[in-house]
């Protein structure tokens, strides 16, 4: 499926919009040049060269607001699941129990809790902690002291005919990564059980966590080289606890579980989205503080490679100057948010991550507006190196996406919107990069690329980071030579 080209996009009056006041003559000329001016991409293969050809494990993570939430069946992460050509080797599921075709992770147990519910970020728990977590977390309180073995979580990942492009459930070997939040009152000790499939690989694995200061903690927990999809089970264990070392009632607060397969080169799957979400609240210290936000990346790994698909939710100021035609506080706010989760990554000792901007599909603004925002995202992708863009509202069709088709009500994708939209960002992800092997992008694997790849090698040419480290070195010299026997 191709991209619609410029010149095919419709241009003209759209729907009513959101916002009450009227454009301006100004802001439709504006608009009308950012039309002429904004392309489909800007450095699309910066960003997806080591995504679709990984050199060990990337993390890709999506930021965004319902479009791209999990917390609902097939929206954008089913389309990018079952339609990006990418090597899948790991996948995050989170605890918010929505996305039940993807996976869960929910409190199983029926006896014995007060009450099990869904936060999200900045809400406040029942122990009075705000702020623990950039995505959505579960807590479930128990009253009464524990029942040994009592089953407080099925944790899995839902596929069958899912994951078609790098299925990494086929007698690989997978960690599964389990995300806890402890601080008073929460339970500190669990017995695991991991399957792959219904095979029962590892039983009464006891993880028991010492006293340390309210956190973001993890257990990775191994589930062998059996094929069958990755789940895990976790239960109350007492053993070795008295009760005078527990709170009543106590709780269980849960962000997630991460399964992934470090030995094998892919890209591990990630959300930070939220329904209504602006760029403000992403910026907000108010739903999840920058110590949240850098821990929550360190037990599922700080991504290499972020989408930011922000846009469709706004503040009254940039509602307001983007329908008078001017893009400064939806500029700065994308900016920053960029820069938030870039310092995160820093602050962990991580390579900054590459960043894709992607503008918003026919959504219900009018055609300037949608423009405008494209336009704000290509002049980022201009200003730094490291941020490609991708318009997808002109790749989409522009006015003529059939809004009826392929969404649920205008606004939020259904199946096969998702798959559509995402159809599109693969196949123009897929036209601008190359194999790692084919070094000079000639469509062919032979000496002149090895010749090649050997002296940039030697110069200390960033084309030779083969593993994106940002660094050449020789762990880029051992995977080129892989990749140069493979062939392509």
């Amino acid at each position: 499926m191709n991209p619609v080209s410029k010149e095919s996009v419709r241009f003209g009056p759209g729907p009513a919009p959101r916002a009450a006041a009227m454009f301006s003559v100004l802001a439709i000329f504006t608009s009308a040049i950012f039309a002429q001016i904004t392309p489909l991409e800007n450095k699309l293969d910066q960003f997806a060269q080591h995504l679709y050809y990984p050199v060990g494990s990337k993390r890709l993570t999506v930021i965004g607001d319902s479009i791209n939430a999990t917390n609902t069946p097939n929206r954008m992460s089913a389309g990018y699941r079952d339609a990006l050509h990418i090597r899948w080797n790991g996948w995050v599921v989170h605890a918010d129990n929505g996305a039940t075709d993807m996976g869960y992770m929910n409190a199983q147990n029926l006896k014995g809790f007060d009450f099990s519910t869904v936060w999200d970020p900045g809400e406040a728990f029942s122990g009075g902690q705000q702020r623990i977590s950039p995505v959505r977390t579960r807590e479930t309180v128990y009253l009464g002291l524990p029942t040994n073995g009592m089953l407080m979580s099925d944790a899995m990942l839902v596929s069958t005919s899912r994951f078609p492009a790098g299925d990494f459930f086929t007698s690989r070997p997978i960690t599964a990564r389990l995300i806890t939040y402890q601080g008073p009152g929460v339970a500190q000790d669990f017995m695991l059980r991991g399957y792959r499939g219904s095979t029962l690989v590892r039983e009464n694995v006891l993880y028991h966590r010492s006293w340390a200061p309210p956190q973001i903690t993890s257990f990775d927990l191994d589930l062998g080289v059996v094929s069958g999809l990755p789940r895990v089970q976790i239960y109350e264990s007492i053993a070795g606890v008295t009760p005078l070392n527990r709170w009543e009632p106590w709780r269980w607060i849960a962000l997630g579980i991460r399964y992934r397969s470090d030995l094998v080169d892919g890209v591990q799957m990630s959300f930070i989205s939220h329904g209504g979400w602006r760029t403000v609240d992403h910026l907000s210290q108010a739903k999840f503080t920058d110590i949240a936000l850098r821990e929550y990346y360190r037990q599922i790994g700080a991504p290499s490679h972020l989408i930011v698909w922000l846009g469709q939710n706004q503040t009254n100021e940039e509602a307001n100057q983007l329908v008078a035609g001017v893009n400064t506080a939806y500029k700065a706010n994308l900016r920053a948010v960029i820069d938030r989760h870039t310092q995160a990554c820093i602050a962990l000792n991580a390579p900054a991550p590459r960043v894709l901007l992607i503008s918003q599909f026919k959504t219900g603004y009018d055609q300037p507006v949608h423009e405008l925002m494209a336009q704000t995202m290509f002049e980022i992708s201009q200003e730094d190196s490291l941020v490609s863009f991708f318009n997808l509202y002109q790749a989409a069709g522009g006015e003529s996406f059939p809004v009826a088709t392929y969404t649920t009500d205008g606004i939020h994708p259904n199946y096969d919107g998702s798959l559509f939209l995402a159809q599109l960002i693969d196949t123009a992800m897929q036209a601008v990069v190359h194999c790692t092997a084919d070094f000079d992008a000639s469509g062919f694997v032979d000496t002149v690329d090895l010749d090649g790849f050997m002296q940039a090698f030697e110069a200390g040419d960033p084309a030779a980071d083969i593993d994106a480290s940002e660094y050449v070195d020789t762990e880029d010299f051992d995977a080129y030579m892989q990749a140069f026997e493979r062939g392509c």
